[in-house]
């Protein structure tokens, strides 16, 4: 066999080495089809995470519009409780002085200004421990002396 009969583009002559190549073939393109149909998968799967992100942002416009109006909401709701709830102790107050029961007065003065200090108290702990736990997580804060 001379070296021009080895490499040539003719197909080959014994049937073993045509199936060899013909399986050769098959497998290339059995490859070529699965590498096909990964990138088409690939290409759905980009296209998905587009329109996910597109309906997240637009979601998240939706809900900073409507925010400052929740937001609103909240804060009369909360500030008619409060009056309301100010309002009835005042009144329980001025009705116990009309008919002249000073020591429940003072009782209910003393226990409202306890309240009011533990709940400051509470706030200002909790606002302290956040601040605290900030402080100790933050990375920047290094003093080199």
């Amino acid at each position: 066999m001379s070296h021009h009969q080895k490499y040539s583009n003719q197909p080959p002559k014994s049937g073993f080495e045509r199936e060899f190549f013909n399986s050769i073939i098959q497998q290339q393109k059995r490859r070529f089809d699965l590498e096909e149909k990964q990138i088409e998968l690939e290409e759905k799967k980009l296209e998905y995470n587009t329109k996910l992100s597109e309906l997240s942002l637009q979601y998240e416009s939706e809900m900073q519009k409507n925010k400052s109006t929740n937001y609103r909401k909240v804060i009369i709701t909360q500030g008619v409780i409060v009056t309301i709830i100010v309002i009835l102790f005042l009144s329980f107050i001025g009705f116990a002085l009309m008919i002249g029961k000073d020591a429940i007065v003072n009782q209910v003065i003393i226990f409202f200004t306890h309240l009011v200090t533990l709940l400051i108290g509470m706030f200002l702990g909790n606002k302290l421990n956040k601040n605290s736990i900030v402080l100790e997580n933050r990375t920047d804060m290094h003093v080199d002396i």
